[in-house]
């Protein structure tokens, strides 16, 4: 008698991320050119390691998504710091005007 698994059709593999991302990747990623992305390592604005695979630089995924998820935040948080000043003086102009 004939097990059930040896009929199951093999399913591949889902293709999963690349960990460690090229230049150029990480170019695609952000949608700027990879000579922005070398400025942006060399300022200190893309602040994630660089590890050398050979003479390649790579970078780790995680440590990208990282860093845009922590770009996301300070947005959000400049975002609540605008709307509590707009707020601020909305309140201190109309009380001058009560006066």
């Amino acid at each position: 008698m004939a097990r059930p698994e040896m009929f199951e059709e093999a399913v591949p593999p889902r293709a999963s991320p690349a960990m460690l991302l090229t230049i150029s990747e990480v170019a695609a990623e952000l949608r700027v050119d990879k000579r922005t992305v070398y400025r942006l390592l060399r300022s200190g604005e893309l602040a994630v390691a660089v590890i050398r695979v050979g003479s390649s630089p790579r970078v780790r995924r995680v440590d990208l998504e990282a860093h845009l998820a922590r770009l996301a935040a300070d947005q959000d948080d400049l975002a609540q710091l605008q709307r509590e000043r707009t707020r601020i003086i909305l309140a201190a102009g109309q009380r001058r005007g009560r006066m």
